[in-house]
């Protein structure tokens, strides 16, 4: 049997449309060799981001050879620029670790979510964001009404509502678990803005089973 198709993830309600350079790069845009396009803007910014290194929004233009106006344009602002890219990283990992599980008798959120912390200790870039933004890093992860965590609430409340849909009887609302999920991650594992101290993914772990448990 072949493989079934990762879930796409629905837009946050009520959040703004998604930027150009966003929307191509979801939609796998080839970039153009000769000519900077939106989709070009947010692979650059997505290898900046994947480097280490802190976001320009002046080179970042002067690297594509467009002005800073339509790179404004294409991207929004610097920090929605910054939560789309956090957002990529982000679904690609949530995507492949979604399809992993496929063949896995259900409930998969726990799995998923086991999977993705692993991912999140090993991922550099996100404490290098941390420590070269600070709290302003923090926000962007972590503050409930930001671009990033709305979208990631959502596609966690997915997830555990296709659990719910095969049989799961959830403890709360897919909504409040997943959201309880993510706050107990973001406890664990980004120490309130601290990014040289431990991580303690064991014990987001634990907490994650204790939540999800039927």
């Amino acid at each position: 049997m072949a493989d079934a198709p990762p879930r796409p993830h629905a837009a946050p309600t009520g959040e703004a449309p998604p930027s150009p350079a966003l929307s191509q790069a979801l939609a796998g845009t080839a970039l153009s060799r000769t000519v900077p396009t939106p989709a070009a803007a947010f692979a650059q910014a997505r290898q900046v981001f994947q480097s280490g290194e802190r976001l320009d929004m002046g080179r970042l233009a002067d690297e594509l050879g467009v002005a800073r106006t339509t790179l404004y344009r294409w991207t929004g602002d610097r920090d929605r620029l910054l939560a789309d890219v956090l957002w990529a990283e982000t679904k690609t990992a949530l995507d492949a670790l979604e399809q992993s599980v496929q063949d896995k008798p259900y409930p998969h959120a726990e799995a998923i979510a086991v999977g993705f912390i692993d991912i999140l200790c090993g991922a550099e870039p996100v404490r290098s964001f941390l420590r070269t933004e600070g709290q302003r890093a923090l926000l962007a992860l972590t503050v409930p009404s930001s671009v990033y965590r709305s979208r990631l609430l959502d596609a966690v409340t997915e997830i555990i509502e296709d659990d719910v849909a095969h049989g799961y009887t959830p403890p709360e609302t897919p909504r409040l678990l997943a959201d309880t999920v993510i706050s107990m991650t973001e406890r664990f594992l980004h120490n309130g803005g601290e990014p040289d101290a431990n991580p303690s993914p064991e014990m987001a772990k634990r907490a994650i089973h204790l939540l999800l448990r039927e």
